[in-house]
C-alpha cells in the first residue's frame, strides 16, 4: 500500500498469477490458455503432483517453449515470483545446466555441486536517458542445496528491494536490489540451452504484480506525519517484518483541526 500525503492518494498493489503449468498432458497445458510446444521433453509418472516433464535423456536442443511475450500480464518490472519443483537426476557432480529462461528477463540454472542459481536482468537509462537492458544480477545457494533424485521445491522472488532465492521454503540467497525488471521480450523456455538439462520440473507457477486499485482521501481530509510513504504486507494478511518492526501508524488530519490515527497492527489488524 503506497500512501501519497500530497494528493491523498492510496494505491494498493499485489501479486497475481499469470501462468500455471502442472504438465499433466502432451501437449502441455497451463492456466489462461497458456500452452507450450514441446520440441523435445517426456512426461513421466513420478512427478512432484502427478506427472512431470523430464529431460532426461532427451537429445541436444531439446525444449519446450510458451508464448508469454506480448502478454499484458507479463509485466514483471515492480516484482514477481516464480515458484517450481525440481528434481535434478544422475549422480553428485551430475546434473547441472539451465532449467528455464524468460527471454533475456530472468533465467533459473542448476550446478554440478547441487547449487541453485537465477538471474535477472535490470531495466536501466543510458547517458541519453534511453531505457535499455543491463547486466544480469545473479543470486546463487550454496552447493549441495539440491540432492540429485529428490524434489525440492524453488521459488524465486523480488520485490524491487531483493533479489531471494528460497528451496523448501529455506531463504538460500539473497541480493538487495531496486531496479526495474526488463521487459519480457520472448518465450518462456523450459531447457533453454543446447543441452538438455537432466532432469524433471513440475508445478511451476509464475505469479507478477498486478493487481493496482487507487483511491482518495475524502475532500477536507489530509494525512498528516508520521503517516509512512508505504506500508508493505506479506502473503498471510500480516505486515512484513522484514519492512515493519512493529505497528504502523497512518495519521489523518481534517480542515477543522482535528486529526484521528489508524493503527495497523502486526498480524493486520486495523484500529
Amino acid at each position: 500500500m503506497r500512501l501519497d500525503p500530497k494528493t491523498g492518494t492510496i494505491r494498493t498493489e499485489g501479486m497475481l498469477v499469470v501462468g500455471t503449468w502442472q504438465f499433466e498432458t502432451d501437449p502441455i497445458r497451463g492456466a489462461f490458455g497458456l500452452e507450450g510446444s514441446m520440441l523435445g521433453g517426456h512426461l513421466v509418472d513420478d512427478g512432484f503432483q502427478g506427472k512431470a516433464l523430464s529431460f532426461v535423456g532427451e537429445p541436444p536442443r531439446s525444449r519446450v517453449e510458451i508464448p508469454v511475450q506480448g502478454n499484458p500480464a507479463w509485466n514483471l518490472a515492480d516484482g514477481f515470483s516464480l515458484r517450481c519443483a525440481l528434481r535434478p537426476h544422475g549422480a553428485a557432480g551430475e546434473g547441472g545446466g539451465a532449467v528455464l529462461a524468460l527471454g533475456e528477463s530472468l533465467g533459473l540454472e542448476t550446478t554440478g555441486s547441487g547449487a541453485v542459481r537465477a538471474w535477472i536482468a535490470a531495466e536501466v537509462h543510458d547517458d541519453r536517458g534511453e531505457i535499455r537492458r543491463g547486466g544480469r544480477i545473479p543470486v546463487e545457494s550454496p552447493p549441495g542445496t539440491l540432492i540429485p533424485e529428490r524434489w525440492s521445491v524453488v521459488e524465486l522472488q523480488y520485490d524491487r528491494r531483493a533479489l531471494r532465492l528460497l528451496v523448501d521454503g529455506v531463504l538460500a540467497a539473497e541480493d538487495e536490489e531496486d531496479a526495474p525488471v526488463w521487459r519480457v521480450d520472448g518465450p518462456l523456455v523450459l531447457s533453454p540451452s543446447n543441452t538438455a538439462w537432466p532432469g524433471a520440473i513440475d508445478a511451476l507457477v509464475v505469479a507478477a504484480i498486478g493487481a493496482r486499485e487507487e483511491s482518495r482521501l475524502p475532500r477536507g481530509a489530509a494525512f498528516a506525519p508520521p503517516t509512512p510513504a508505504e506500508i508493505r504486507f506479506s502473503p498471510g494478511g500480516g505486515l512484513d517484518r522484514d519492512v515493519h518492526s512493529g505497528p504502523v501508524l497512518v495519521s489523518v488530519a481534517l480542515e477543522d483541526g482535528r486529526s484521528f490515527p489508524v493503527r495497523v497492527n502486526l498480524f493486520g489488524t486495523v484500529e
